[in-house]
C-alpha cells in the first residue's frame, strides 16, 4: 500500500533509523518480555474462563438475548411505541400540580378522573424534571427499563418454584424469547405494565423465599413489592393476589398463611393514602366503569366457552411462526398435573378467568415455566435417549443439537422480526405525523374539535392516542381513559369504528357522523384513507388546510347547521 508522507524528512535517514530501532541485544530482549506478558495474560483469561462455570455464561447469556430482543424494538424506533400518550399527559398532569395527585387528568378534555395506579407516572414526571430526557424520551425508554426488571424478577421466582438451576434457566429463556412476554411492556403505556408485572413477580419471588426460609426481611420486601404492583397496575395487583394465595395454599402451614395475611394488610396499609384519596373523590365509579369494558368474566357476561377456548388454544404467546412456548407450555401443564404440581396450572386457569383484556400478558408468565419444566423433564430425558440410539455419541450430539439451535432460531428470529403478530403495532408515531400536529398546535384554535381517521383498532391507534398531546386538540374518537367514565368507553369505541370505516370511503360517510357528533376538523393520518382524502379535496364542505403525508381538512358549513348538530348530539 502506498502512503503519502505528510512531514518533513530526517536530514540523516541513517541516523534516524538506528535512533528508532533498538540494538539486537536490546530487540531480544524485548520480543522475549512481550512474549512473557503474552502467556501471563492468556493464563489470568484461562484462570477467569475457569472460574466462570457453564450454567453462568448461560444464565449471562439469557439475559443478553432479552436485553437484545426487546432493544432491538425500542431502540430503532426514535420515539415511544404505539400507545403512551395519555400516560404522558397525567404525568404532566402530576407536575402541573406540584406533585399532588390530581383530581382529573386534562387528556384529551374528557373529565377522566385521575384513578389511575400513579406510581409509575411519578416516576416518568420525576425522570423527566431530573434529566435531559422530554417526557416523550421517558416514555420510550422507561418502558424497556420495566420489561428488562421483568425477566429478572422472572428468573428469581422461576428458583423458588423449581429445584435445581436447569429449569428456571431454560423457562427464562423462553420468556426472554416470547413475544407476548415483552411486546405490550415495551410499547410507550408499558411504562406501568412493565413496572406493575416486575413487582408482581418479584412480590411472588420473595413471598415464596420468605415462606420457605422463615424470613421475616423477605415479607417485608414482599409487601414493598406488593404497594409497588398495587400503585402502578390494576391487573397486576390480581395476576399478584392469585400467585400469593396459590403459594400460600401449596404449602398450608400456618406461618405462611399468617405471612400471607400480613403482607396483603401491609401493602393495603401502605398505598392507603392513595385509594383512600381516590375512593373520597371519586367512590368506586371510576373501578366499577372500567369492568363493564374489559375485566372479569362476570362482568362482561361471557360464558364459560370463552375459558375453554383459552385452554385448547395456545396461540396467546404471540408467536407469529409456531407457537414453539405456547405449546410446550400446555404439555407442561399436563405433565405437571401428572406429578401432582397443580400450582401452575391453577395460576394459568385463574387468570384466564380474571383478565378477559390483558390475560395473555400475564398468563405468558406460567406458560413459560410450564415450557421450561417440560423440556427438562421430558425433553432431556428425550435427547439422551436419541444420542443413545444414534449410531456414534458424536452424531448423537450432532443431531440433538442441530434441532435445538433450529428452534432457538426460529424462536429469536419471531421475537425480533418487526412485521408479523403483533409486533406490527411495535411503532412510533411517524415524523409526517409529528409535523402535521405540531401545525395543528400552532395553527388551528383551541376549541377545535377534531374526528380523527384512524387505520387499526382503538388499542393500536398510535395516532390517536398521541393526538390529544402532541397536537393540544381534542380528538373525539380516541377511547383511552374513558373506560373509567360511566358509559363513555362504549361511545367512544363506537365512534372510533365508524370513523374507521371512513378511511375507505367517501366524505358522505363522514357526514352521518356528522349527524350525530359536531366535529370542525378532519385529521387524516400519514399515508392514509386515499379515497376519502380525494373526496375530501372536491366536497365544498371541506377545506384542505393542511396537505402533506398526512392532511387537516376544515368542515365549513352554516352556523345554524352547526348549533342543530350540537343540540342533536346533546
Amino acid at each position: 500500500m502506498n502512503e503519502e508522507f505528510t512531514g518533513s524528512a530526517p536530514r540523516n535517514p541513517a541516523r534516524w533509523r538506528a535512533r528508532a530501532w533498538p540494538t539486537p541485544r536490546v530487540g531480544a530482549g524485548l520480543a522475549e518480555a512481550t512474549r512473557t506478558a503474552a502467556r501471563d495474560r492468556a493464563a489470568s483469561v484461562a484462570d477467569v474462563i475457569a472460574r466462570v462455570d457453564a450454567w453462568q455464561a448461560a444464565l449471562a447469556g439469557t439475559f443478553l438475548v432479552a436485553l437484545a430482543v426487546r432493544g432491538r424494538h425500542v431502540l430503532l424506533a426514535g420515539g415511544p411505541l404505539n400507545d403512551g400518550g395519555m400516560f404522558a399527559t397525567m404525568s404532566h398532569d402530576i407536575q402541573r400540580a406540584g406533585y399532588a395527585l390530581p383530581e382529573f387528568t386534562t387528556y384529551n378534555g374528557a373529565d377522566i378522573p385521575f384513578a389511575y395506579p400513579p406510581f409509575a407516572l411519578y416516576l416518568a414526571a420525576l425522570v423527566e424534571a431530573t434529566t435531559p430526557l422530554s417526557m416523550v424520551d421517558v416514555y420510550w425508554l422507561l418502558p424497556l427499563a420495566g420489561a428488562l426488571l421483568a425477566v429478572l424478577a422472572f428468573y428469581f421466582l422461576a428458583r423458588t418454584i423449581f429445584e435445581g438451576r436447569l429449569v428456571p434457566l431454560v423457562a427464562t429463556l423462553g420468556f426472554a424469547l416470547v413475544p407476548r412476554a415483552f411486546e405490550w411492556l415495551i410499547m410507550g403505556g408499558g411504562a406501568t405494565r412493565g413496572l406493575g408485572l416486575a413487582a408482581a413477580l418479584g412480590a411472588v419471588a420473595a413471598f415464596r423465599y420468605a415462606s420457605q426460609h422463615r424470613d421475616r426481611r423477605w415479607l417485608g420486601v414482599t409487601t414493598m413489592l406488593a404497594a409497588v404492583t398495587l400503585l402502578s397496575h390494576m391487573e397486576a395487583t390480581v395476576f399478584l393476589a392469585a400467585g400469593i394465595a396459590l403459594s400460600a395454599l401449596e404449602r398450608r402451614d400456618r406461618w405462611t398463611l399468617v405471612a400471607w395475611a400480613a403482607a396483603a394488610l401491609g401493602a393495603t396499609a401502605v398505598t392507603a393514602p392513595w385509594w383512600g384519596l381516590v375512593l373520597a373523590r371519586h367512590g368506586l365509579d371510576p373501578y366499577l366503569a372500567s369492568t363493564d369494558h374489559g375485566g372479569t368474566l362476570l362482568a362482561t357476561g361471557e360464558t364459560p366457552t370463552w375459558i375453554w377456548l383459552r385452554l385448547i388454544d395456545p396461540v396467546f404467546t404471540s408467536e407469529p411462526f409456531f407457537s414453539f412456548v405456547g405449546a410446550l407450555g400446555a404439555l407442561g401443564a399436563l405433565l405437571a398435573l401428572a406429578h401432582g404440581r397443580w400450582l401452575l396450572p391453577a395460576w394459568w386457569a385463574i387468570l384466564i378467568v380474571t383478565h378477559m383484556r390483558g390475560f395473555a400478558t400475564f398468563a405468558v408468565v406460567p406458560t413459560a415455566l410450564l415450557a421450561g419444566y417440560l423440556v427438562v423433564e421430558a425433553g432431556l430425558p428425550a435427547a439422551r435417549e436419541a444420542m443413545r440410539r444414534a449410531a456414534s455419541p458424536a452424531l448423537g450430539r450432532w443431531r440433538v443439537g442441530l434441532v435445538a439451535a433450529g428452534v432457538l432460531a426460529v424462536m429469536f428470529y419471531a421475537a425480533v422480526e418487526p412485521n408479523r403478530g403483533e409486533a406490527k403495532y411495535l411503532r412510533p408515531v411517524s415524523d409526517a405525523d409529528l409535523a402535521a400536529m405540531e401545525w395543528i398546535s400552532a395553527r388551528t384554535p383551541e376549541d377545535a374539535r377534531f374526528l380523527v381517521i384512524p387505520r387499526r383498532d382503538w388499542f393500536a391507534d398510535r395516532e390517536g392516542e398521541w393526538f390529544p398531546l402532541l397536537a393540544e386538540r381534542m380528538s373525539l374518537g380516541t377511547p383511552q381513559g374513558t373506560e373509567w367514565v360511566e358509559g363513555e368507553f362504549g361511545h367512544r369505541v363506537s365512534l372510533h369504528h365508524r370513523a374507521r370505516r371512513c378511511a375507505l370511503d367517501d366524505a358522505g360517510c363522514l357526514e352521518a357522523i356528522a349527524s350525530t357528533v359536531s366535529f370542525t376538523h378532519v385529521y387524516l393520518p400519514a399515508n392514509c384513507c386515499r379515497p376519502l382524502r380525494e373526496s375530501l379535496r372536491d366536497d365544498p364542505r371541506y377545506v384542505a388546510r393542511y396537505l402533506g403525508q398526512a392532511t387537516v381538512f376544515e368542515r365549513v358549513v352554516p352556523a345554524a347547521d352547526l348549533a342543530e348538530e350540537a343540540r342533536a348530539e346533546e
